[in-house]
């Protein structure tokens, strides 16, 4: 956390626009390290009756360190410290969640786990509906026990978080070591991350093309002549560019021979690319439905935005049930009623695409 101090004025900046008060709920969500430790010190700020966080090991580091810094933050943020570290989401801590939060260490929300959380619990999602990744959350399983979930709208009027997706592609090319102003960069891919990219670099100053139908003659056409390529087709487990991707390596020596493969978000098969002379960013790179850096790179503010909004909606969702709403109804008045909901396909798994 490079500046904390403006990291909580952030925090109590955004409950305060988003009218966030969790004051008579419980609150699961994780514990973690750099800007992912603002979650629960939002919900702390926010007046949550009890926030429980879930630290774990991960490839971020050990749990202990994720414990502390999330402590350091709720200590910095918050009037208060009702902050329970836990090692797992265990039944105990399930049977009590108001709002629960599909983060890192909250997952998987498998049938297991739902059939541990209180009827009137909202599994609130800190991303858009399509942006859940299958094996996350069960919404089969909290349909049949009438367990409310949603996610967030990120392009809501007043509230962009998407638009973000443009200032982190700037910053992996220049990570990357492309200049980005005046550069040729293709961008590739077919959900709501490659406008918004385009519409990022293209600010900054690059010529940009976008492909979003990703058929073979549409792709070669795009990458022909360019400097880097940006793969962005989050909603896919195809490779889109590799040995059996879209764009072939053969393709590339012919049209893009010394493009820099970016991979924002989707299928890029790095170690057959790399073997050819390509140079592909960053390394390692991600599977399928990850994003290789996350809006966090950027700085506080995104995670703050995001994850606000996200117990936001749950808040709002979370009342109505308390009170005897119907699961559906509950989600329904609020995606109405408050722009930043977004509804989940009912009684399926499959995410809402774009």
């Amino acid at each position: 956390m490079l500046n904390s101090r403006r990291t909580a004025r952030l925090i109590r900046e955004t409950i305060e626009q988003l009218e966030l008060d969790l004051s008579g709920l419980s609150v699961l969500t994780e514990a973690a390290t750099g800007h992912y430790a603002v979650t629960a010190a939002i919900a702390v700020a926010a007046r949550a009756d009890r926030v429980f966080a879930v630290a774990r090991d991960s490839a971020w580091g050990p749990a202990i360190d994720a414990a502390g810094a999330t402590r350091d933050m709720v200590l910095s943020s918050a009037l208060k410290d009702n902050l329970t570290i836990v090692d797992e989401a265990s039944p105990d801590v399930l049977s009590v969640a108001d709002v629960v939060t599909n983060l890192g260490f909250v997952r998987p929300l498998d049938e297991e786990r739902i059939k541990h959380l209180k009827p009137t619990a909202v599994v609130s999602l800190m991303c858009e509906p399509w942006e859940v990744r299958p094996g996350d959350v069960d919404v089969s399983a909290c349909s049949r026990r009438g367990i409310a979930v949603l996610g967030t709208n990120e392009s809501t009027p007043g509230w962009p978080l998407f638009s973000y997706s443009g200032p982190l592609a700037v910053q992996m090319l220049l990570e990357a070591g492309i200049e980005v102003l005046g550069t040729r960069v293709t961008v590739l891919g077919r959900d709501r991350f490659a406008p918004e990219i385009a519409k990022g670099l293209r600010r900054a100053g690059a010529v940009v093309r976008v492909d979003r139908r990703l058929t073979r003659s549409s792709s070669l056409a795009a990458v022909r002549g360019a400097e880097a390529i940006v793969v962005a087709d989050y909603a896919s487990d195809d490779v889109i560019v590799g040995a059996s991707g879209l764009i072939t390596t053969l393709d590339l020596a012919r049209l893009a021979p010394d493009a820099t493969i970016v991979q924002f978000a989707g299928g890029v098969d790095d170690e057959h690319l790399r073997a050819n002379g390509h140079h592909v960013w960053p390394s390692p790179v991600v599977p399928p439905r990850r994003m290789s850096r996350t809006f966090a790179a950027l700085g506080p503010k995104p995670v703050i935005q995001l994850h606000a909004a996200g117990l936001r909606v749950g808040e709002a969702v979370a009342r109505l049930r308390l009170q005897g709403v119907p699961p559906d109804d509950a989600v329904d008045v609020v995606c109405r009623d408050l722009p930043i909901a977004s509804p989940v396909a009912r009684a399926t798994s499959t995410p809402v695409r774009p």
